[in-house]
């Protein structure tokens, strides 16, 4: 778990005002083993789910084409290109 609000706040995309105002508990009652309690609640995985793994595919072995034509560069601009 993380303790840093700064970090926290960063990790959400939110202003630690956000932070303090909706999610910050002061309650005495949340202490560590209650958080490690929630976050750790997950439902089971019922018996007619199968596990699949999904391959990875090395980039070599992935379909490959040459593109020519114009191509736009990171102004913007148009340029003659031979892409492969």
């Amino acid at each position: 778990m993380v303790k840093d609000p700064g970090g926290v706040v960063k990790a959400m995309g939110n202003s630690l005002k956000d932070l303090e105002r909706n999610y910050w508990s002061k309650a005495d009652s949340v202490t560590d083993a209650v958080a490690a309690d929630w976050f750790n609640i997950v439902p089971e995985t019922p018996g007619n789910v199968i596990q699949m793994s999904s391959p990875t595919t090395p980039p070599e072995a992935l379909p490959h084409e040459t593109v020519s034509g114009p191509v736009a560069d990171s102004n913007g601009s148009l340029a003659e290109a031979a892409l492969s």
